[in-house]
């Protein structure tokens, strides 16, 4: 059996979570943020992200030498995620929302100021913004994921991170890979 890997804080929850009670108590493996954890050659280590849920963690993953970084629910971008990401060769990232779209849409009022208040999500500018700031020659992958059904398209979050890139001279295809992620998809598109 593979282990379940979380913070004991997120363990709790998950315990104490109708839907999830009792159902991993086996699998456990409590791990510390920012500490490496090692299964069969593969460093993981959790570290947080802001968004409002009872713990939130971004993954940098050192898999023999190719270093990826997994970042989404995240309502901002901490120096934390820049660092991890800049260390990366691979990142996978959240881009959202298009503003446009969210305060255009169907969503209450209540729920716009949530996505968008520091501890939601981030949108496309936002994620083309933090691409700038993570960008460096080392990086070959960018993945743009948990893009909105109702407040986004591929097309819309692919064309700002694409615009935030070329400001820099980075040509895609030739520098690095800039990929859309599908949403509902079970398929692994990254390897």
């Amino acid at each position: 059996m593979k282990p379940v890997v979380a913070t004991e804080l997120l363990f709790n929850a998950i315990e104490n979570h109708p839907h999830t009670r009792g159902g991993i108590t086996k699998f456990k493996k409590s791990v510390d943020k920012n500490i490496p954890y090692y299964f069969k050659g593969v460093s993981i280590t959790a570290f947080d992200v802001p968004h409002d849920a009872t713990e939130n963690l971004g993954y940098f993953i050192d898999f023999m030498g190719e270093k990826f970084t997994l970042v989404t629910d995240l309502g901002r971008v901490s120096e934390s995620v820049v660092e991890h990401c800049r260390n990366s060769n691979h990142v996978i990232i959240e881009s959202n929302y298009d503003a446009d779209m969210l305060d255009r849409g169907k969503y209450p009022r209540y729920l716009i100021d949530r996505i968008k208040g520091g501890k939601g999500h981030l949108s496309n500018f936002e994620t083309a913004f933090a691409i700038k700031r993570i960008y460096h020659k080392g990086l070959r992958n960018i993945f743009l994921c948990h893009l909105s059904d109702n407040n986004n398209t591929p097309e819309l979050a692919y064309k700002a991170s694409y615009d935030a890139l070329g400001e820099l001279g980075v040509s895609i295809g030739e520098h690095l890979n800039l990929h859309c992620l599908p949403r509902k998809s079970h398929k692994c598109h990254i390897i």
